[in-house]
Order: C-alpha cells, then sequence, then structure tokens
C-alpha cells in the first residue's frame, strides 16, 4: 500500500511545528542529542519587550542518533516540516481504523483538523519523527 504525502499547505505550519516541539523537547531525547534546533523567531519586531515568539517557517533540527547501529541512522539527521508532514501522514495511515478510545485515534483527529481537535503527547510526536526519518518506528 502506498500513501500519498500530501504537500505542506497554509494553516497547517502551526500543527506541524507543534508536533516538532513536543518530539524536540519531550519525545526524542532518549535515542536522540539535538545538536541543533532552530525553532521560533521574533520576526521585525525582534527584541521589542512585549512582543510574542512565533514559529519559523523553516523550523528544523539537526540530532544525532545516541546508537547509531545502521548506516541508516548513523551521522547528522535532519528533521524539518517535512519529516514531521511525512511521519504524521504516514501514522494517520497506519492508525485510521484505531479503537476510537485510543489515543493513537486521537492524533488521527488532531492530524486531520491541524490540532483544533483531537491530541498528542510528546510519545506521539516522537512516533511522528521517527516514522518521518526511518519509514517506522524504530525505537521504544
Amino acid at each position: 500500500m502506498t500513501t500519498t504525502i500530501e504537500p505542506i499547505k497554509d494553516g497547517r505550519e502551526q500543527f506541524l511545528a507543534d508536533v516538532f516541539t513536543a518530539a524536540i523537547e519531550g519525545g526524542i531525547n532518549y535515542w536522540a542529542e539535538v545538536n541543533t534546533y532552530r525553532w521560533q523567531y521574533c520576526g521585525d519586531d525582534e527584541g521589542v519587550p512585549g512582543r510574542s515568539l512565533s514559529y519559523r517557517r523553516d523550523f528544523y533540527a539537526v540530532v544525532r542518533d545516541h546508537d547509531q547501529e545502521t548506516a541508516e541512522r548513523a551521522g547528522d539527521l535532519r528533521i524539518d516540516a517535512e519529516v514531521i508532514q511525512r511521519g504524521a501522514e504516514l501514522l494517520a495511515e497506519q492508525w485510521k481504523d484505531a479503537d476510537e478510545k485510543s489515543y493513537a485515534h486521537r492524533f488521527v483527529i488532531a492530524n486531520r483538523t491541524n490540532g483544533e481537535d483531537g491530541d498528542y503527547d510528546a510519545g506521539i510526536a516522537d512516533q511522528v519523527v521517527q516514522t518521518g526519518l526511518f519509514g517506522s518506528v524504530v525505537y521504544g
């Protein structure tokens, strides 16, 4: 079965950035070391008191697998919007028939509504990253 990965559309970026942040700040730390992390800025108002930070459109992180057992996971790995998009779409397809009471089902809804409904946590965000990078979940 082939899953078509949709291009990132306006309105989706915030959801992808939120999943990215949950993964980097809490989900992937047991298997990856974050070397570079670029995710927010103040735009033209940088440094102006009272201005809230917002997500960069080009957010990314560079991580290194703690274990590096395989060549596929050796070296630096870049996590960006495309990785999050790919992982989210693949997992949503895999979990589309999940029990309505499951957390997997809640993520499917969050993915479909760009986070307006449904739910996810750092553990789900970790699975999104792994699936986006490797095609499946390879760690716990």
